[in-house]
């Protein structure tokens, strides 16, 4: 029997040594999710802190997961909805990849989406 809808799984690392704020950011990540042809599909907006900063390690995990169908070819986009809000501001969330494409290949267990790397940069 073929599931209908599979379970996507991602990260996102984010460099406390350049935020120290950095374990409290699940209110402020968003990731969006775009049709490979760009047409808006879904928003991810609930993260799971699941490591914070503590000890010798500076990043910070958090978790996202996301249903999707199978053959469906994806673009997340990960975006700090506070720098949108914050015109004046010099400080701004930044993540490598800007983008991850990701695409429900196989029918079963999916591998987890590649990671995002955030920290926080000032402007001069």
């Amino acid at each position: 029997m073929n599931g209908e809808k599979y379970l996507l799984r991602g990260e996102i690392h984010v460099d406390s040594s350049s935020y120290p704020k950095a374990n409290e950011l699940t209110r402020s990540i968003i990731v969006d999710i775009w049709e490979n042809k760009g047409a808006f599909l879904d928003m991810i907006n609930n993260f799971k802190l699941v490591s914070s900063a503590n000890g010798p390690s500076n990043i910070v995990v958090y978790k996202y997961t996301h249903w999707a169908n199978l053959e469906d070819e994806m673009v997340f986009v990960l975006r700090d909805k506070r720098n949108a809000s914050v015109k004046n501001s010099f400080e701004k969330a930044l993540f490598y990849p800007r983008s991850q494409y990701v695409v429900v290949k196989t029918d079963g267990f999916q591998p987890d989406t590649p990671s995002f790397l955030g920290c926080l940069r000032k402007y001069i």
